[in-house]
């Protein structure tokens, strides 16, 4: 009894690992390989710049997401970001198992060196993913609860921070190639070039300059000291009234 109920439980890990789709984030090696740059065109460091995949709850291929593109376009970070967490499922960040298991270290998505046209150790590139992503026949961009996989056919966007924090990040990029779309349950893979992000649609958040994606910068935070003299100058003003 417990060796069918075993062998049963081993035939339909078989199956669902069969169905389970790998999303990776190595762009192209091509000859128009495009890197992710900061705003100011310098490459993001290797280990030192945090990159999610994920899709964006109501998002549509064929709807209107305007209102949800203003506010991740925002160049308030704390506008940007309570869209994110609102609207943001990430996957292979253990939200749940079947938006992908969080990634064994050193294969998650990052930025470190790779090989391009040949050459080795080019720094600054796109590199990992994230395996075990179960499609569904859900209606696209519906989040069902408990989560079921991914929506086949759901538009999946990248995000890019210039630092492995996105609480002290200074700059953001969101990205979406119009063929990045969630497998079916027959196709399994998956990958990201960022040379197929080339027309404004595709940037939701960022720039392309040159051969290059860049970030963009969110508007400074008022420091603290810029806060105790803006209320300095407020009391100077009604005492002198």
């Amino acid at each position: 009894m417990n060796k069918t109920i075993l062998s049963f439980a081993s035939a339909l890990l078989v199956a669902a690992s069969s169905h389970a789709a790998t999303i990776t984030v190595a762009d192209s090696s091509a000859p128009l390989s495009v890197p992710l740059n900061t705003e100011s065109g310098t490459l993001l460091p290797n280990g030192g710049a945090l990159i999610r995949i994920g899709y964006f709850r109501g998002f549509t291929t064929a709807g209107n997401n305007s209102a949800l593109i203003d506010e991740l376009h925002n160049i308030d970070r704390a506008v940007v970001y309570n869209a994110i967490q609102r609207d943001f499922i990430p996957l292979g960040e253990g939200l749940d198992p079947e938006l992908g298991p969080i990634p064994a270290a050193g294969s998650e998505p990052r930025i470190a060196n790779r090989t391009i046209l040949g050459v080795a150790n080019q720094p600054g590139r796109l590199i990992g993913g994230v395996t075990g992503v179960v499609p569904n026949t859900d209606p696209e961009a519906s989040v069902g609860n408990p989560i079921t996989g991914v929506p086949a056919g759901t538009r999946i966007f990248l995000l890019a921070y210039n630092t492995m924090d996105p609480n002290s990040a200074t700059e953001m990029g969101i990205y979406s190639g119009a063929t990045w779309l969630m497998p079916s349950s027959n196709a399994g893979a998956l990958q990201l070039n960022t040379t197929n992000v080339d027309s404004p649609n595709e940037i939701i958040r960022g720039s392309l300059v040159g051969s290059a994606l860049e970030l963009a910068a969110f508007i400074p935070e008022p420091s603290t000291g810029l806060m105790a003299l803006f209320a300095g100058l407020g009391l100077m003003v009604r005492r002198r009234r």
